[in-house]
């Protein structure tokens, strides 16, 4: 081969070999997905960063590529323009003759005449064009980090517990979120010469910050449940994310004052860059919505309709107040002794055992009895558990009227079909939006309050600190009374309480059910502690545990009242329990136990004052006690809690989930045998699962 083409095919092979590279990086991207669960928070951030990593990569590829084929050219002796039309030099012509060369100083006289500062360098003076559209670029990235992707992606990441998803909530975010680009671009507009490169840098400065501290600054960031968070145990993170602040913030607007142009593009570049990166991450979103929603065009809303009603024939009523514990009882009993007066022909199981924690684990145990199987991943099981249980039809068959109050069905991890055919379609409550329900200017509040909360450095995070039912609360708009059927139900103890008083227990005779079936979630003795003893809202904080568990309890008292004003408390099963027990954070296994409150009373029972009992029942016996209630046939659930003696030998199983204060970690299954106070009956059994939610 002569020497020309054996250059000639050295570069061919290299270009063959840049495509099949590149083929095989595409190749990667357009494989077949694997259809797994990732939590959309989570996956927003992984989206930024992959998209991230990907210009990044493909610009750096592209260089590469280029060079290093030049490099292999000049190596050769190859000039790549040979062949190549090139045009002739151009000159002047001045009588017919070509003029003489001008010096390029004087080629390009305007070039000569650049306004020099006093330093000798060159004015940095951006027209108003330049300003403007600079402006709309820094002042658009500040808004959209930190007024929309925060909040999107809280609720996004949120859903189970929250009366509104995403897909509800992001026109009001952007709505809101818009306003605030307007002080942005007038002041960075009217700023000139260096200032503006100064103000530039510093609105970047800020935006840029903000994702860094929701990408890499978050690591320990606690949940936002209600509980109490020692602040000072994030001591070490609130100075560290304050000096890369601090760094950012001061660093970048002193190198835009010395290097005025390089420090306003690359700014503006940056900007754009990331906008883009978070737009995916955000677009991903929809998809995953999309995707849940199969389609469906519906919005359903979990309202109050039917809660403050009963049935002249029979009624199945199960309250659960959240976290209360047994020794919550026994600690406030002795100085409450008349507390339980109205709670006649109830017995009080105090050798009583829960299910799962936390409370998106432990509350839809109570309605569908389902443990995850030792072959499963658990997230699978947290979207299967309801598909798996048969109990709300079971209740639907029976003619039964079913109600649903709680703010953690945990439907997040199931289709929307599903949803409906699992769950919504067999209550009197879950239907599709029926008119405006949404607080607006609440749900802008609130978000802004959370993503202050996220995206603000550790030091000033105590200043944005909330909980879920917070967040509840401002979204929801409550309407009249009237309307509980387009008023969403959230989780508030003393406006429910507020409600009951005003409205009142009333009969509901319409169609021809042959009872009524309510479950009702109250807040009960959960963080953080804002309820009196007389069932008044203190404020966060300002109450205790020991108050708010008989606060609570008197919002039963009082229902209690109601069903015996009415006439129907006779025919009433009510059930008195908790999702859960006292816990914590903890990575390690348990050292104290968990045992939630069991008080029941069938129907008919007798007019005897509450009753004490220690035979061992479980959260799962909650579902046959109900079934038998409603006249069921309980052979697939079991006994019924009424159907233990004191004495009798029974193993229990509750799963306990491991946390690091941040994330949790693995699910660890106990086996109870004996008084469930006493941690000496608690044994692992070695079964567990990773915690893949």
């Amino acid at each position: 081969m002569h020497s020309k083409g054996l250059k000639r095919f050295i570069v061919a092979a290299y270009d063959a070999l840049t495509c099949v590279l590149c083929t095989a990086i595409l190749a990667v991207g357009w494989s077949q997905p694997a259809f797994a669960y990732v939590d959309p928070s989570v996956m927003t951030y992984t989206i930024q960063a992959l998209a991230g990593v990907a210009v990044a990569l493909s610009a750096v590829a592209g260089v590469a590529f280029r060079r290093s084929r030049r490099a292999l050219m000049r190596a050769l002796g190859i000039d790549e323009n040979a062949g190549k039309e090139v045009e002739g030099n151009v000159s002047r012509i001045v009588d017919g003759e070509p003029a003489a060369p001008v010096p390029a100083v004087q080629a390009a006289p305007e070039q000569a005449k650049k306004k020099k500062t006093k330093d000798g360098t060159n004015a940095y003076a951006p027209s108003i064009v330049s300003r403007l559209l600079s402006a709309l670029v820094a002042g658009p990235f500040v808004v959209f980090t930190l007024l929309i992707v925060a909040p999107s992606e809280l609720v996004a990441g949120s859903e189970g517990s929250l009366v509104f998803g995403f897909v509800q909530v992001w026109p009001v975010v952007v709505k809101a979120a818009l306003p605030w680009i307007v002080p942005f671009v007038v002041v960075l507009v009217l700023l000139r010469k260096r200032g503006f490169a100064v103000g530039v840098a510093i609105v970047f400065a800020f935006g840029l910050c903000c994702y860094l501290q929701a990408m890499f600054m978050n690591g320990r960031l606690p949940e936002a449940d209600g509980r109490t968070v020692i602040w000072t145990s994030y001591q070490s993170e609130a100075i560290w994310t304050l000096l890369v602040w601090l760094a950012v913030l001061v660093g970048l607007p002193i190198v835009a004052f010395k290097f005025p142009r390089p420090v306003h593009v690359g700014s503006v570049a940056l900007a754009v860059a990331l906008c883009v990166v978070q737009a995916v991450g955000i677009g991903s979103l929809f998809a995953s919505d999309q995707a849940q929603r199969d389609g469906l065009d519906e919005t359903y809303s979990l309202t109050q309709e039917g809660m403050y009603t009963v049935s002249n024939r029979n009624n199945v009523i199960v309250f659960v107040l959240d976290t209360y514990d047994t020794q919550d009882l026994l600690n406030v009993m002795p100085t409450h002794p008349h507390m339980f007066d109205e709670f006649t022909g109830f017995t009080w199981f105090k050798n009583s055992t829960g299910s799962l924690i936390p409370t998106r684990y432990g509350a839809p145990f109570l309605q569908t009895g389902q443990y995850p199987r030792y072959d499963e991943r658990y997230v699978d099981y947290i979207g299967q558990r309801w598909g798996r249980s048969s109990f709300l039809s079971d209740l639907v068959k029976l003619n039964y009227q079913v109600g649903i109050y709680t703010d953690s069905l945990a439907l997040e991890h199931t289709h929307e079909a599903d949803r409906r055919a699992w769950v919504y379609d067999y209550t009197m409550n879950i239907h599709p939006e029926r008119g405006p329900r949404m607080d607006e200017q609440g749900v802008a509040d609130v978000l802004r309050k959370c993503a202050f909360y996220r995206d603000m450095p550790w030091a000033l995070k105590p200043f944005f600190w909330f909980y879920t039912d917070e967040i509840n609360n401002a979204m929801a708009r409550q309407g009249s009374l009237e309307e509980l059927e387009k008023i969403p139900y959230t989780m508030d103890d003393a406006r429910w309480y507020d409600q009951l008083v005003e409205l009142g227990l009333s009969i509901d005779d319409r169609g021809s059910y042959t009872g009524a079936y309510r479950f009702i979630h109250l807040l009960g003795t959960h963080y953080p502690f804002n309820i009196s003893e007389q069932t008044r809202n203190v404020g966060s904080g300002n109450s205790t545990r020991e108050a708010q568990a008989v606060g609570t309890m008197r919002i039963v008292e009082e229902y209690i009242r109601q069903l015996k004003t009415l006439g129907v408390y006779d025919k009433s099963t009510i059930v008195i329990t908790a999702d859960h027990g006292d816990w914590y954070l903890t990575p390690d296994p348990l050292t104290q136990p968990s045992s939630p409150i069991m008080i029941a009373k069938p129907a008919h029972a007798s007019d005897e004052p509450l009753k004490e009992s220690m035979a061992p029942i479980a959260a799962y016996d909650v579902l046959p006690t109900v079934i038998e209630a409603a006249g069921g046939d309980t052979s697939s659930y079991g006994r019924t809690m009424f159907d233990y003696e004191v004495g009798e030998a029974r193993s229990r199983k509750y799963l306990m989930t491991t946390s690091d204060g941040t994330h949790n970690l693995d699910i660890l299954e106990y086996e109870i045998t004996g008084d469930a106070m006493d941690m000496k009956n608690w044994h692992l059994t070695g079964h567990s699962w990773p915690d893949d939610e």
